[in-house]
């Protein structure tokens, strides 16, 4: 692959184009080359049927569609047929674009994508072209409503876009290099993230090990008599939680203050407490009376942990360090406050432990991929308690291994989103002219820069 050469280019013809484009390419309107799907189906005529569903989450989590009971299904949807482009109209940034297939049942699709039917175009480049970062800006600078949460882009200005399209031949030759080029790429990510998933589970091997085994492999062992807790250290204690630690509920959002004198604090959230840190990117504010200040207020070495929420969610936490002055948290959040600081840090280790997860789960009301926890069963929470010396010495070892492992996923993280630049620069580039690829043959491949 090549640039296109200087004397096959000429000067765009529209303003909403500022750089040259290919000879014989074409400024078109996208709404010439597509036809707009507004067929839908009611929420009604969906029950008792099997449906292959196209939501927003499931294209964004799964690349793919669901298939689902239509009796789970709470809203009207576009009827499908297989064959369609879907372009989401929130958050055009994140580009959840997806070719729909035939599925052998009725196939829906949320009425937040804007469903296009290629006739003009051939279908996988129109696929590229709406992942292109240029579109994505594109359709970006023009939302019509904007909330903290999403952004939402008007369906005209997504299918009446004008861009430069070369000829059918030349969007197959376009495709069929960017299928094989981004499939090399994606094989890539899909090592380097399984060897995150490998490090992780290592990670996570390695805490559970320590805080239920400790580090010498030929101490004497006992049962603890807690099916999925196993053998001990026979030297080590099992304390219940409400013995070693109080734990402290939140702050509830909504509450009717009128009339009452209040000030406004920032207060944690399920989404600013993670495994294992905080993300304090977005932190909240909530009114409170003075007097309530002490109650929902944190204290440096509180261990947080989430109520519930998604089963990812169910216990997850971290140790508090006074990062934010004050700070409140949520009734959702829980704060695990030790009578001895000094436990914090091994409370916050074991909450994260295998062990741990698994009482958790067994103990919380579920729901549909839901889950929660009641206060009452974090209290009874059982924990392996060795003496102070050697607590400490677990837990240098585990900070010391575990960092080590954290900075290695962070460099691997990072190879990741460079790769997934380089993916995006290159479909840009490819469905915007600035690298020829006519000439290009999967078993002769030089990739360009783009």
């Amino acid at each position: 692959m090549v640039q296109y050469s200087e004397a096959n280019r000429d000067v765009g013809t529209t303003s909403e184009w500022s750089a040259h484009v290919p000879e014989g390419w074409k400024f078109v309107r996208l709404d010439s080359v597509f036809d707009l799907v507004r067929n839908t189906i009611r929420q009604k005529d969906m029950i008792e049927k099997t449906v292959f569903h196209y939501s927003i989450p499931s294209v964004q989590d799964y690349g793919d569609g669901r298939i689902e009971s239509g009796d789970e299904i709470s809203s009207d949807k576009f009827l499908l047929s297989g064959g369609e482009l879907i372009v989401s109209k929130l958050n055009p940034r994140k580009a959840t674009v997806l070719l729909t297939k035939p599925q052998g049942i009725p196939i829906v699709a949320s009425t937040e994508f804007v469903v296009l039917r290629p006739k003009a175009i051939h279908p996988k480049y129109a696929l590229y072209l709406y992942l292109s970062h240029w579109v994505r800006e594109k359709i970006s600078s023009v939302v019509q409503s904007a909330t903290k949460s999403h952004q939402r882009a008007n369906p005209s200005e997504i299918y009446k876009l004008w861009t430069p399209l070369p000829n059918l031949d030349e969007q197959v030759q376009i495709a069929s290099f960017l299928d094989h080029e981004t499939a090399k790429l994606d094989q890539l990510v899909e090592k380097k993230q399984r060897l995150i998933e490998l490090l992780q589970e290592y990670r996570q091997a390695l805490i559970t090990q320590a805080v239920t085994k400790g580090l010498d492999p030929n101490v004497p062992m006992k049962d603890s008599g807690i099916p999925w807790l196993g053998e001990v250290p026979a030297h080590w204690q099992i304390v219940r939680l409400k013995f070693i630690a109080e734990v402290r509920s939140g702050v509830t959002k909504g509450r009717d203050l009128t009339g009452k004198e209040t000030v406004e604090l920032p207060y944690l959230r399920v989404a600013n407490v993670q495994d294992g840190y905080l993300d304090l990117s977005d932190v909240a504010t909530i009114p409170v009376m003075k007097s309530e200040i002490p109650r929902y207020s944190l204290r440096k070495g509180d261990v947080l942990m989430n109520e519930g929420g998604d089963f990812d969610k169910l216990g997850r936490g971290t140790r508090w360090n006074g990062e934010i002055e004050p700070c409140l948290h949520q009734n959702h959040v829980f704060a695990v406050r030790p009578h001895d600081i000094d436990y914090s840090d091994w409370i916050n280790l074991y909450t994260s432990s295998e062990p741990a997860k698994r009482y958790f789960i067994l103990k919380s009301k579920q729901t549909t991929n839901l889950a929660s926890i009641s206060s009452t069963n974090i209290q009874e929470l059982q924990i392996p308690f060795p003496d102070k010396a050697e607590r400490d010495e677990i837990l240098e070892y585990v900070s010391s291994v575990t960092k080590k492992l954290d900075r290695l996923v962070s460099v691997i993280e990072h190879q990741v989103d460079l790769l997934r630049e380089y993916r995006q620069a290159l479909i840009t580039a490819a469905v915007t002219g600035q690298i020829d690829v006519r000439q290009y043959s999967p078993d002769h491949a030089e990739v360009a820069t783009p």
